[in-house]
């Protein structure tokens, strides 16, 4: 029988490696694949996040960054208009509840993110409160933000998309909106 005993050195890194094996199976994290592409035949812009799936923007935008908290993925257009979107499993949110139906959980996901805006002094909206199809529209207002949402639930995953602009007027946005969600 042939056997290989481990010397003093090697037990800090053996250690090591197991307690970094172990955090990796408890973490409730998950890890994600992004890609981001513009396809002039369908003049879409098309945002993949594996495992979720794909969220796809009509026309060219330009990714410009990603907010690590709320997981979202800013873009900007030609005009300067920002469009931030973020398409995840509904149980990654602190105020999701098991039974949740999409109607609750948009209201949830609406009250907390509105609360927080209200504790930064903005003011918050609701613009169109659809949560009996899944969906609420609303707006932010301040110094630090002009800003319209659409909160969304559908097939178990949540979807925060939101518009920044000072060119398209409110139904525009509403109607952008919109159409994202129900492409999406």
């Amino acid at each position: 029988m042939n056997t290989k005993s481990i010397s003093l050195r090697q037990v800090p890194m053996l250690v090591a490696l197991i307690a970094s094996l172990f955090s990796a199976c408890s973490s409730s994290r998950t890890s994600t694949l992004v890609a981001d592409s513009y396809d002039a035949t369908t003049d879409r812009t098309v945002l993949t996040v594996v495992p979720y799936g794909n969220i796809s923007l009509p026309g060219q935008w330009e990714k410009t960054s990603y907010n690590d908290v709320s997981r979202q993925h800013f873009f900007s257009n030609g005009d300067s208009t920002t469009v931030a979107v973020a398409k995840q499993p509904k149980e990654k949110y602190p105020f999701h509840t098991v039974g949740q139906d999409d109607t609750q959980f948009v209201a949830a996901f609406h009250n907390w993110d509105a609360d927080y805006w209200r504790k930064q002094g903005m003011v918050t909206t609701v613009v169109e409160d659809r949560s009996l199809d899944g969906f609420i529209v609303w707006h932010v207002a301040g110094l630090r933000a002009n800003t319209t949402f659409l909160f969304g639930s559908k097939n178990n995953y949540a979807y925060n998309l939101s518009v920044s602009t000072r060119r398209w007027d409110d139904p525009q946005v509403k109607k952008f909106l919109l159409d994202l969600y129900a492409a999406n």
